[in-house]
């Protein structure tokens, strides 16, 4: 169980050396003052303590103040920037972010892992244009980077652009093969531009990797129902309105996979 310690602790060691000519262990005969350093004869005793916070929320608002911290200290930390966009993006903060991430990128400009977290926090301030164009140079600056090929990949399908976004979120998969988000959204995407056998196939894997996704489910469903398997299509529809049961998406769907179900010759 974790120990609490109230706000101004203070935490004390005390260590004993035994330099004697009587410890078998002591390195030096005759014995010598030994003094503290990094050398095997040196005597090395250190108090590390690790700290957590009590919630999680509170670890990002203990980077941001570390981070802030640091920046007095080196104001064009590219580290410190970089986290302390981070922390301020998972704390809802996206245009505070934005700016820490581009004082990030005049240190680096070339940092793949920041642009792809600009592009992030761009899209969730609503300028999907900007998300769009950190996200290609993201790719640019490193093309095997997945999370970027996936961000850019489903940045894409939301702009319309379902055709440019196919082969970036092929890439995604195939880089990260385990990634069902990244699956479901390729599938989606197969699903807009006809290739709905191909579509069935991610999806199915995008459920078999997640299948308390409510988005793989539905989509799923509705790819199934579009190469007319029917009762296949109002099964995962099912699911995916036991994983949400209000959402209309599903239950419009599923209303139209019955309809034609009802229609069917006997």
């Amino acid at each position: 169980h974790p120990l609490f310690l109230p706000r101004g602790s203070v935490l004390h060691m005390r260590i004993a050396y035994d330099n004697s000519e009587g410890n078998v262990r002591n390195p030096s005969h005759p014995s010598r003052r030994v003094v503290t350093g990094n050398r095997s004869t040196d005597e090395m005793g250190h108090l590390w303590v690790q700290v957590l916070p009590r919630q999680r929320d509170d670890r990002w608002a203990l980077q941001e103040a570390l981070m802030r911290r640091r920046l007095e200290k080196y104001p064009g930390d590219f580290v410190a920037h970089a986290n302390l966009g981070a922390a301020l993006e998972a704390r809802g903060r996206a245009e505070e972010a934005i700016g820490e991430y581009r004082q990030a990128l005049r240190a680096r400009p070339q940092s793949a892992a920041v642009r792809n977290n600009l592009g992030a926090a761009l899209q969730t301030a609503g300028d999907l244009g900007a998300a769009i164009a950190e996200y290609r140079q993201a790719v640019q600056a490193q093309p095997d980077y997945a999370s970027a090929r996936h961000n850019l990949g489903s940045a894409l399908v939301l702009a319309g652009a379902f055709a440019e976004a196919l082969p970036h979120l092929r890439e995604a998969v195939r880089l990260s093969p385990d990634d069902g988000t990244a699956r479901n959204n390729l599938g989606g995407a197969l699903l807009e531009t006809g290739r709905v056998a191909e579509a069935v196939d991610q999806l199915r894997r995008a459920v078999e990797a997640d299948p308390g996704s409510l988005n793989a489910q539905y989509n799923l469903g509705r790819a199934l129902a579009l190469h007319g398997r029917l009762d296949e299509a109002a099964v995962h529809l099912e699911q995916a309105l036991r994983i949400q049961a209000d959402d209309p998406d599903a239950r419009r769907e599923l209303a139209a996979v019955r309809a034609r179900q009802a229609r069917r010759p006997n």
